[in-house]
């Protein structure tokens, strides 16, 4: 019978360690699916926590806690104090888990607030999927692994030497 090697994360009153419950939508599909991974890369120093706050017109204020450390991540609904707090209207949050915006071009351009430790930030962009390539893109960057040098020094674009 196999063992996990992954180290039980501790248990908090009203926290929920593994699979949370699933909310509609991508974030809480994220948010269920942190819980139940390895976070990449994990966090050193100990454990650390992360607030977000949801806004959203529909549903109103909405609220996860994401625990990380010693290998584990432990995610729960919990509106409790946290060593890095993101405020983020819930459409903006939902494409930044999706890939469709990145987090820290989204603080720089006003869309979410953070505040506490940026290296969270960091952490959390870390768990998010990138952003989807375009089949263009995709082509272009086969084209030029198979024949040497960049897609846009093939195609004449940015970053060509002429």
């Amino acid at each position: 019978m196999p063992t996990s090697t992954r180290p039980k994360a501790s248990t908090r009153p009203g926290a929920r360690t593994g699979r949370t419950a699933r909310t509609a939508g991508p974030t809480g599909e994220f948010f269920s699916d942190l819980a139940e991974r390895d976070p990449d890369p994990p966090l050193t120093g100990g454990e650390r926590t992360l607030r977000v706050d949801l806004e959203s017109a529909e549903a109103g204020p909405e609220h996860w806690m994401v625990t990380a450390g010693g290998g584990a991540v432990v995610t729960s609904r919990r509106d409790a104090r946290a060593d890095t707090v993101i405020k983020a209207p819930r459409h903006v949050f939902d494409d930044i888990v999706t890939g469709r915006q990145n987090a820290t071009t989204a603080v720089l351009r006003g869309l979410i607030e953070i505040h506490g430790d940026p290296g969270l930030l960091m952490w959390f962009e870390r768990q998010c999927p990138g952003p989807a390539r375009t089949g263009q893109a995709r082509r272009r960057g086969r084209q030029a692994a198979t024949d040497g040098g960049t897609a846009a020094q093939k195609h004449g674009g940015r970053g060509s030497r002429r």
